[in-house]
């Protein structure tokens, strides 16, 4: 039981530091050249490294890295 506690705190933990980064980056697609705000959820559960994210454009819908850029 108190496992399952854990990893939920570390869920909410995750969730609202991914939720700091929605509201002060926004993502600019390499392929379209499309700048928008990514989810929480999207962050969350991607391959990332260091700054970049591999997410989907939501106007063209290719996945590349893409790097955090501060609004």
């Amino acid at each position: 039981m108190i496992k399952i506690i854990l990893v939920l705190a570390a869920l909410i933990v995750v969730y609202i530091l991914y939720h700091e980064i929605v509201k002060k980056f926004h993502f600019k697609c390499p392929n379209c050249g499309h700048s928008f705000k990514a989810k929480e959820y999207q962050l969350m559960f991607t391959v990332h490294a260091s700054t970049k994210h591999y997410i989907k454009c939501p106007k063209c819908k290719k996945r590349a890295f893409m790097e955090q850029i501060r609004d």
